[in-house]
């Protein structure tokens, strides 16, 4: 650590004792003020009163002032060591205290932040224990125990403040929650966050198991600058913040595993520039589970520094594994009759993962919100079943059964996944998300799967490790029992290529879930059309994974845009429902061989000029068909189109902005919004999406919000809407 500095300490003022020190002394101590060589205070600087022995009797912090006071025990000899982040350690000389008489000092600190620029790393693999004073190592570390120990004096003294304490069960994938709940409580900083004694954490380490109940430790300031955590820690530089470059960390490693006790390793990260504390994160060792990355199971402590100069635990977060016992086929030996020797011939696999956070904020502040639950709870004892699960939406089903590996042993452990896809309107359009109920299989294969939608296409798989069991696809119906489907493990072939693309298979129903046939589906972007079938049905094969885009449209019914999440290898099955419309048919001329609904507004909206809007009728298309598109547009239209050769694309923006001082006009690069026969185009959907010259019928451009008729408002177009009528009686391509 860096060597204390003696520095003589003048007596304050008379006027600075009367005006910032008015207040009577009830017993004799210290009052002061921190300051720096250009007198601003220093708020937050660690103030402790020394006795003849060197050891902190009194503790304190500066307040957002600078001012700090200190009440000693006891008449005597004392000195004063001011420590703060960025500067040099201050003692004083010894000073005499009498019994009710309070000492007035004025601490001016010295920079020290020039000093520590010049870190390197040398020698990545360098791990010390108790690093000698003066090295590298050594001046990070104690500008981090500086902020851990203005942390561990603001446990008492900090203001009171809300502080929110979460638990929240996930699954296996970490992605799926299957309960959360959270505590508020109020009062000061440690209320929010403790750890074990550091005592007890060096011998018993930082997890107890008692039974089949695990209680897990994080270290908190208090450890962190314990004499225990140094000795059995070693301590380097880490360079390297991923998420941010003005950080730098001190990386900490237990030194030896001894067996059957958890330690922590991680990094504490410091402010390049001001060396503040920013965070604390550690990972369990050993690691707790091959499944998972190494940081999954562990945690981090965020520390923020109030306006009074306290550092407090800003929000923490401990993640832990929630075991399942998985029999590995293997059995006891004749005699063993140990509990912990029984256990020794089984494995345990990970069947979730527990997180629990704390989060400090002002009682004016509102709580973050807890995520919403969306997988069926764990149950800890028999058999997994779906009796005691409330259906979600208060319709749903359950599936049951079990998993064996290729053996035909029970496969303990394998995690059972039910995927389907929903509708979810967004944005004008429907897209249809992937989601998803998983579990994990107990010890003897058996599991669960409970909250399933009915009435919807279900794929059921189970994997664990090299090996995944075929795809068995279901349907549940309302009122029928829980299914019972056996999944068989097949292990992976080795070499094989991962698919880069999915499919598409969907069908298209209308009133009383009859399938509607002949419905016109267009991949968007893309000139590719297709017609279903008698049953409604529809395959697009070779889909790249993603949001895939399609346009769906059928006379006698409202078009929509539909968008299908797919994933690569896997089919993702979609139930699309039309809504009929009304049609009031207005008189057709052979000639215009186009859609006359549509056209019948359109022509009223231009006879009237609704809006100032741009009309482009059959008569201007026609005798243009072998247009593109954007040369249509910037022959009729004063529509800012930009081209990309490199992307063989373009697109529009609608409105401009003209500058007052010189005239100036700036093109926006606000994007107008596109529907096609009365559906709504994604938002900045390229110009190479809307279908070719020859099969449009009309188009309507408006180029701004207020410009745009009250009906096609609900498309929120604020910078511009274009309308695009179609022909009808044109046959999808195959």
């Amino acid at each position: 650590m860096a060597p204390s500095h003696l520095v003589r300490i003048s007596s304050a003022l008379i006027a600075l004792a009367c005006i910032a020190f008015a207040r009577p002394a009830a017993a004799q101590g210290v009052r002061g003020v921190v300051v720096t060589g250009d007198s601003v205070a220093v708020a937050g600087a660690v103030v402790s009163l020394l006795d003849s022995l060197g050891n902190a009797a009194v503790t304190g912090l500066t307040d957002e002032g600078g001012y700090f006071t200190l009440r000693a025990p006891r008449r005597g000899t004392w000195r004063l060591r001011i420590e703060a982040v960025g500067f040099a350690r201050v003692t004083s000389f010894p000073f005499e205290v009498a019994t009710a008489e309070v000492v007035v000092r004025r601490v001016q600190l010295i920079d020290a932040t020039a000093a520590m620029q010049g870190i390197e790393v040398r020698d990545r693999q360098r791990c010390d224990i108790r690093p000698v004073e003066g090295t590298q190592v050594a001046r990070l570390w104690d500008e981090a125990r500086k902020s851990l120990a203005a942390a561990a004096a603001s446990t008492t003294t900090a203001p009171s403040l809300a502080f929110d304490l979460d638990e929240i069960e996930y699954d296996s994938t970490f992605v799926r929650v299957r309960s959360a709940s959270r505590i508020t409580t109020a009062g000061s900083a440690e209320v929010g966050f403790r750890s074990d004694t550091p005592r007890a954490l060096r011998e018993l380490g930082y997890m107890r198991r008692i039974d089949t109940t695990s209680t897990y430790f994080a270290p908190d300031g208090r450890v962190l600058l314990s004499d225990e955590f140094a000795a059995t820690h070693c301590f380097n530089i880490i360079p390297d913040d991923p998420t941010s470059v003005r950080r730098i960390g001190i990386g900490f490693a237990p030194v030896g595993l001894a067996e059957g006790k958890l330690e922590v390793a991680g990094t504490i990260w410091l402010d390049r520039t001001t060396y503040e504390l920013d965070r604390v994160e550690f990972r369990y060792e050993p690691l707790l589970s091959a499944d998972f990355p190494d940081s999954t199971f562990g945690g981090r402590v965020h520390f923020a520094r109030l306006a009074t100069g306290h550092v407090v635990v800003a929000h923490w977060v401990l993640r832990m594994p929630i075991y399942a016992a998985a029999d590995d086929g293997r059995v006891a030996r004749a005699g063993q009759t140990s509990q912990m020797l029984v256990r020794r011939e089984r494995r345990e696999s990970v069947a979730g993962v527990k997180s629990v956070r704390g989060v400090t904020r002002a009682f004016e502040v509102a709580p973050e919100p807890l995520p919403v639950v969306n997988a069926a709870p764990r149950r800890s004892a028999g058999a997994p079943s779906c009796a005691d699960v409330e259906p979600v939406g208060g319709n749903g089903g359950g599936i049951t059964g079990e998993v064996k590996d290729a053996r035909g042993r029970a496969a303990g452990g394998a995690r059972v996944r039910a995927t389907w896809h929903e509708p979810v309107p967004t944005g004008g359009r429907i897209v249809f998300r992937e989601q998803w109920v998983e579990s994990g299989a107990d010890g003897f294969g058996r599991y669960a799967l409970c909250a399933l939608p009915v009435g919807v296409p279900l794929k059921l798989s189970a994997v664990r490790e090299n090996a995944r069991s075929p795809r068995s696809r279901m349907v549940l119906v309302t009122g029928r029992t829980a299914p019972v489907v056996p999944l068989a493990l097949v292990a992976a072939a080795r070499g094989a290529a991962a698919p880069s693309t999915g499919t598409v298979s969907g069908r298209i129903i209308g009133r009383e879930s009859r399938p509607v046939a002949n419905a016109e589906v267009r991949v968007f972007p893309g000139t590719r059309r297709l017609a279903t079938d008698s049953t409604g049905g529809f395959r697009i094969d070779a889909a790249e994974p993603g949001l895939r885009e399609f346009f769906v449209r059928r006379v006698g019914y409202a078009p929509v845009m539909v968008a299908v999440e797919v994933s690569a290898g896997d089919t993702a099955d979609v139930v699309l429902a039309l809504e009929q419309t009304a049609q009031l048919l207005a008189p057709v001329t052979v000639e215009a061989s186009v859609g006359s609904v549509s056209l019948a507004g359109f022509e009223l909206r231009r006879k009237v000029g609704l809006g100032g809007g741009k009309f482009i009728g059959p008569d201007e298309i026609n005798r243009r068909a072998s247009w593109s598109v954007v040369s249509l547009l910037r022959a009729f239209t004063p529509l800012h189109i930009e081209e990309s050769a490199a992307m063989h694309d373009a697109r529009m923006y609608g409105r401009d902005i003209a500058l007052s001082s010189d005239s100036t006009v700036v093109k926006d690069r606000c994007q107008m919004r596109v529907m096609v026969d009365g559906a709504l185009m994604p938002t900045e959907m390229p110009m190479s999406g809307l279908p070719p010259v020859r099969e449009i019928a009309a188009i309507e451009v408006y180029l701004s919000i207020g410009a745009v008729p009250a009906m096609y408002t609900f498309a929120q177009p604020e910078c511009g809407l274009m309308v695009v009528w179609l022909r009808d009686g044109t046959e999808p391509s195959p």
